[in-house]
């Protein structure tokens, strides 16, 4: 298990998210929070490229799907400045599906802090099935998140 994947493991523990290899949908998950997580500042070698669904790393599925061949326990131990971030995280986001791709591709597409209009109307260019409402949403937790606490 690649040592990336190992730390994912634990902040996920820690944040409360169980996630199966057979489920589209955890997958899914794991792709959004790995990525809207090193945007805050977690310390991960992934790199994230737009895909049909928001940020994808080809690596990370590939350690994915390994995880289900090895124990689900993972020896990192997550620091203070991390537990900042997945708290900040934990308390700012869900893990509604429709909110992690919209957060995850305005911050992707670097767009936090465009306008509403410009943000609606270039997610909706690739996103069409997600709502007006949902993009809003999306990049006011974007904002949130990436907020620095010394500004």
């Amino acid at each position: 298990m690649y040592k990336d994947m190992n730390k994912l493991i634990s902040y996920f523990k820690y944040l409360g998210f169980r996630f199966k290899t057979s489920d589209f949908d955890s997958g899914f998950n794991v792709q959004k929070i790995a990525f809207i997580l090193k945007s805050m500042g977690i310390d991960v070698s992934y790199r994230f490229q737009l895909w049909k669904h928001s940020p994808y790393c080809t690596l990370l599925t590939e350690d994915y799907y390994k995880y289900n061949t090895h124990s689900s326990d993972s020896d990192y131990i997550i620091s203070e400045d991390e537990k900042k971030i997945l708290n900040r995280f934990s308390k700012i986001m869900n893990m509604d599906q429709k909110l992690l791709e919209s957060v995850s591709t305005i911050i992707l597409l670097d767009l936090v802090y465009s306008s509403v209009e410009v943000v609606i109307k270039k997610i909706k260019e690739i996103k069409p099935h997600l709502s007006d409402i949902e993009i809003i949403d999306g990049q006011n937790k974007a904002k949130e998140l990436l907020f620095k606490d010394e500004f």
